[in-house]
């Protein structure tokens, strides 16, 4: 909602632009002190990096995906008489849902490196910490057992939200635009 506020009314973006862009270049690992600080040692804190990793680039293509749309269609919404809300929800949001799902897409690879980071250092369970565990006491078959299944894990939640969106962007199907989302 945030990304769509922002693309779409100029007040909304020079209100809460200026302090995206300073906590953007932020790395969610420089966090982490933070995180524990305020969260404890627990799963809370590898929560709240993986929301902040994820965060950025779903709002950041949400953003570029309304900003982007075909004024042509907003102007034929409008001359038919379309309220701002109507435009919002049947023009601007299933027009940005390509930049959107893009967004989550890289979001889910960030969200799973993050929290094996998060899981090494702020909590005492997942396979983050078996993989560093693992690491001290020489044991690599374990770490390497350890990042096939992140992998795996990171390759079958991409293909899960491909299958989505798929699903929701059924009227793109066979379409070259958006990098051949249709194959």
């Amino acid at each position: 909602m945030l990304g769509i506020s922002i693309g779409w009314w100029r007040w909304v973006e020079r209100t809460f632009e200026p302090t995206l862009q300073m906590l953007r270049p932020v790395p969610p690992v420089s966090w982490i002190p933070l995180a524990i600080i305020w969260f404890g040692i627990a799963d809370k804190p590898a929560i709240f990096l993986v929301f902040l990793g994820a965060f950025f680039p779903i709002l950041m293509n949400t953003i570029h995906g309304v900003k982007t749309i075909d004024k042509g269609l907003i102007r034929a919404a409008a001359m038919m008489g379309s309220t701002e809300g109507q435009l919002l929800r049947y023009v601007v949001l299933p027009a940005a849902l390509p930049s959107i799902f893009a967004g989550l897409r890289i979001a889910i690879g960030t969200a799973w490196m993050l929290t094996v980071t998060a899981e090494m250092v702020a909590v005492k369970s997942g396979l983050g910490y078996s993989l560093w565990d693992s690491y001290y006491f020489l044991r690599y078959d374990i770490v390497l057992a350890a990042m096939i299944s992140i992998g795996v894990m990171g390759f079958l939640s991409d293909a899960l939200l491909k299958k989505v969106m798929q699903t929701m962007l059924h009227w793109q199907q066979g379409s070259t635009v958006q990098g051949g989302a249709g194959r």
